[in-house]
């Protein structure tokens, strides 16, 4: 029987120091990890853990996800300094704007939903800003802190100016997040100021989704230092303030999890919009229709009180709860169920609020699980991180649901994980890169023109989009030519790619080319094969420019009737070096590869 060992983490090799920082932007509560490069030692993770405004917890790895805004979108708070009753009393006077939530206007079509009333989760953002403005002011924010804790922490004086001209950055996002979702955040990284919008710049700047960050911690802080016979394959239940990403891993050749540096992505990963976020909003619903005769103020106070307390100590159905929500003992109003200022809550009425988000991450899980069984995996532990986790209803649903299916998973609950899990995995994945093959969450290609064929019913069906080359060939165009299926696996340094051909009268036409990169998110099987099957359902990720100048120089004439034409040939290539999507256009120059 095979047993965990701690992983081995080997000495930087690098000829100087670095600074890592790992920013985990979350939809309630933001934190930031850093690891220190030194050459010749071994590198160990850190947490930021002093916030403007909250250093008396002594040691809060998190931070308010909040910005206060003027009326002409300069930041006047943020952090746990919107918290302040002097500065919410001044931002009320002055009509300031505060901007919560605002993550999740970034949550792919069909991930963030409306709740049972349709109120939206989000918040809107202040007029004048765009998303990746409001994520820029606060990655400038976790930034301006992480220097100050850390120049207070090294006791060297001069660390600081050794690196921060090449800090590297590792941001984590939602499993669900792919191209606009990557690449907001690429800019607002720029914006912030973080790093330039230069190659070496870009070089800097990492992304990694929570599922694997909370992977790499958990290989790190927890298998690393408890025994769990056997955990060849394991899934991590991320649950946080807005969405719940789940991801399932497995070791290719039935060695633990935390004995091999070769681990496998075995299912697509999972991120649904059921965190903490969508039981208060539940709650906030419900107290809509009970207090329809109450100000807003007023509900607002109930559903304030919910969410800080009350949420936090649910455990079970049959134990009423008590909000204090009059700033006075006295307070009575029993014809609303409120007597000395505080407002009766029934069990059984809270678990409502809860059981939507239970059933959502319960549906995932199984789907999990089938999906590696299908593929002759089973699931041996249950790995449940993030500020959701330490609702102790959720961890008890989770684990009765767990024993129906297989009594034989573990579930498991770091302690630490609602403060460090996401920013500390964030730095470990740079570091140990434990993940080598992940699951294509996608079917990606590009759009394309297709030789046509008079035999083929779809081909017929669309005669009337009939366009001739240059070739003297009849050619249909929104042609969705596949590179990569979704639930592919895929190697982190291995290409997909397709060949594609342009034509023209002249040369110097051919000076530049382009593609661009497209994604299916439907459920149609087969895949579409053209846009307008399902076209709602197509989504650009990026569009690849290409100098093919001296290629298009080199290029010799074909004749057809008569007239001469030029073709060039190329290769659009996608790989996952990272998590994110990398797109190239590649050709053969003077039998040298190019890109």
């Amino acid at each position: 029987m095979k047993t965990n060992m701690p992983l081995s983490r080997i000495p930087f090799q690098g000829p100087s120091r670095k600074l890592i920082l790992g920013f985990d932007l979350g939809t309630t509560f933001s934190g930031v990890s850093y690891s220190v490069l030194e050459p010749g030692l071994t590198p160990e993770v850190r947490a930021v853990t002093r916030y403007p405004d909250q250093e008396h917890t002594g040691g809060d790895a998190k931070v308010p996800t909040l910005v206060y805004y003027d009326q002409i979108g300069k930041t006047k708070a943020i952090g746990a300094t919107v918290l302040d009753p002097n500065i919410r009393e001044e931002a009320k006077r002055c009509g300031w704007i505060l901007c919560e939530r605002f993550k999740l206007h970034l949550m792919p079509q069909g991930t963030l939903t409306p709740n049972e009333n349709g109120d939206d989760l989000a918040c809107p953002l202040p007029t004048g800003k765009e998303v990746e403005d409001v994520v820029a002011d606060f990655y400038r924010f976790l930034f301006e802190c992480s220097k100050q804790y850390i120049t207070e922490t090294v006791p060297d004086q001069s660390f600081w100016s050794s690196v921060e001209s090449d800090v590297i950055f590792v941001l984590s996002h939602p499993n669900g997040w792919e191209g606009r979702q990557q690449n907001c955040l690429h800019t607002a990284a720029v914006k912030a100021g973080l790093i330039p919008d230069t190659p070496s710049g870009n070089d800097r700047l990492h992304l990694v989704t929570e599922g694997e960050a909370c992977f790499h911690f958990c290989v790190n802080d927890v298998l690393s230092k408890i025994v769990i016979p056997n955990v060849d394959c394991v899934i991590i239940v991320d649950a946080g303030g807005g969405t719940v990403d789940i991801s399932t891993y497995v070791t290719p050749d039935g060695s633990t999890v935390s004995e091999t540096k070769d681990i496998e992505e075995v299912t697509t990963p999972q991120s649904i919009c059921a965190g903490s976020i969508t039981v208060t909003a539940r709650a906030k619903c419900f107290s809509q229709k009970q207090f329809q005769a109450e100000t807003q103020y007023q509900i607002d106070r109930i559903v304030d009180q919910f969410d800080k307390n009350t949420k936090l100590r649910f455990t079970a159905a049959d134990r009423s709860l008590y909000l204090q929500i009059a700033s006075f003992s006295g307070a009575d109003h029993p014809d609303l169920g409120i007597r000395n200022g505080q407002m009766k809550l029934e069990g059984y009425e809270v678990e409502k609020f809860f059981i939507p988000s239970l059933k959502a991450i319960e549906g995932a899980l199984r789907k999990q699980m089938k999906d590696a069984k299908m593929q002759k995996h089973v699931v041996k532990a249950v790995f449940l991180v993030g500020g959701f986790a330490a609702n102790e209803w959720l961890y008890s649903k989770l684990t009765e649901s767990l024993k129906s299916l297989n009594p034989a998973i573990a579930l498991c609950r770091p302690q630490s994980s609602a403060n460090k899990a996401t920013a500390d995995g964030a730095i470990s994945s740079y570091l140990d890169d434990l993940v080598s093959l992940r699951v294509a969450k996608s079917t990606y290609g590009t759009i394309c023109d297709i030789e046509y064929d008079k035999g083929n019913p779809e081909h017929v069906a669309r005669a009337d989009r009939v366009v001739r080359r240059y070739n003297g060939k009849n050619y249909l165009s929104d042609r969705f030519d596949i590179i990569l299926l979704k639930g592919t696996k895929v190697h982190k340094t291995e290409p997909y790619k397709t060949t594609l051909l342009d034509d023209s009268l002249k040369k110097d036409e051919l000076n530049s080319t382009n593609a661009k990169i497209v994604a299916y998110r439907g459920d149609l099987v087969p895949v579409p094969r053209f846009i307008d099957e399902d076209p709602d359902h197509f989504e650009d990720v990026c569009e690849v420019e290409a100098d093919t100048t001296k290629l298009a120089k080199s290029l010799k004439a074909r004749i057809t009737r008569g007239q001469k034409r030029f073709e060039l040939t190329y290769n659009v290539e996608l790989s996952f070096g990272l998590t994110e999507l990398a797109a190239q256009i590649s050709w053969v120059e003077n039998r040298k590869k190019k890109r």
